[in-house]
């Protein structure tokens, strides 16, 4: 054989074999691969936790719908971490250390975090992945809102625009005494002042008599004493809505390519 054409075969082959064993990928996100088995993996997982919802009729609907929002998913966090890069924002390992060492706190020993590990179809390693994704996001949305504040007024228009948010319902503390066979809690509803005694009520468990304790009437936080929920409800807001536009942002300018996927009706 002639030696360029030995040469040409060889090349041709290698070529071959590279494209045979890189393994399949489900979308591009500027040029970043992510896994078809990144998607599989995930898939598997979701449809192990809850089978009732991709068998039977509609099963394979319902899989194709969970499909494309797990690979929606992996776009998003794909776009979390490049976009996180240009902000400056990272995650050390030791931070992600630290928040896997408070999570296996929550187990009384390492066969317990394994068996859950398990049920959830998770790797202590996948686990610490997605650990560093939500540390990451947490990060970004912190230096998203590092110069919005949430003012007086904002906090005032919010008590208003919400009457019944901070509302405590009335109750009444009772005591009663069984003596042995009616219905007490209207009894109790008729108690009006504390100290009230009810006539002999009979129910199936006995006779009973009840005296109230107390009544607290409805009542509503102030201002004052509502202010630190509304403040921390309204800075989550502005986090929502700042990540929500980041990333909105990013997806635009973003070239994603769908390659072992169908691409989602209206994407560019």
């Amino acid at each position: 054989m002639h030696a360029r054409t030995r040469l040409l075969v060889a090349a041709l082959t290698v070529v071959a074999l590279t494209a045979r064993c890189a393994p399949a990928v489900a979308v591009r996100v500027n040029d970043v691969a992510i896994p078809m088995s990144a998607v599989d993996e995930q898939v598997e997982r979701m449809k192990a936790r809850s089978p009732e919802l991709y068998s039977g009729e509609g099963a394979s609907e319902a899989e194709a719908q969970l499909r494309s929002a797990i690979v929606e998913g992996l776009i998003s966090g794909e776009l979390l971490r490049q976009g996180a890069a240009s902000l400056g924002v990272s995650v050390s390992d030791a931070e992600v250390d630290e928040r896997f060492a408070a999570f296996r706190a929550g187990f009384t020993d390492e066969a317990a975090l394994a068996d859950a590990l398990k049920r959830e179809g998770l790797t202590e390693e996948a686990l610490r992945e997605q650990l560093r994704d939500q540390l990451l996001l947490q990060k970004v949305t912190d230096t998203l809102i590092a110069d919005l504040a949430v003012s007086d007024v904002d906090i005032q228009r919010f008590y208003d625009d919400n009457p019944t948010r901070f509302v405590t319902p009335g109750a009444s503390r009772v005591a009663h005494i069984l003596f042995a066979s009616g219905d007490r809690a209207g009894a109790a509803a008729a108690l009006t002042e504390p100290g009230d005694v009810s006539a002999i009520v009979e129910t199936t468990e006995g006779l009973h008599v009840i005296t109230l304790l107390e009544r607290r009437a409805e009542s509503r936080k102030t201002l004052a004493e509502a202010s630190p929920e509304i403040r921390q409800i309204l800075v989550r807001q502005q986090s929502a809505e700042a990540y929500s536009a980041w990333l909105g942002e990013l997806r635009g300018a973003a070239v994603i390519e769908y390659v072992g996927v169908p691409a989602p009706s209206g994407a560019k």
